[in-house]
């Protein structure tokens, strides 16, 4: 039989985002470094993404540049994320 792993290695980045969120088991498991790692690492392949910063695990990166809402005020934006690289940072 399958595991989780051999599926969800399938999966792209913004759907391992969203499947860490729907329960602590898959969130536990899915945020784990050591076990999934190279799972988010080939899902980033996948997309049209700049590298993660050295600072941020991929999982984080991943929420930081797919997140429809503002890192601060957590109020949902249209802007994309990655002009605050540009020295656009929003605060409400």
């Amino acid at each position: 039989s399958l595991s989780l792993w051999q599926i969800f290695q399938y999966l792209g980045i913004r759907d391992l985002l969203h499947l860490s969120r729907t329960s602590k088991n898959l969130r536990r498991f899915l945020l784990n470094r050591r076990a999934t790692g190279l799972l988010w690492e080939r899902a980033l392949d996948g997309e049209d993404l700049p590298e993660p910063a050295p600072d941020l695990s991929t999982p984080a990166w991943a929420n930081l540049a797919l997140s429809p809402h503002c890192h601060v005020s957590l109020q949902r934006y249209s802007l994309s994320v990655f002009d605050a690289f540009h020295g656009f940072f929003r605060t409400v």
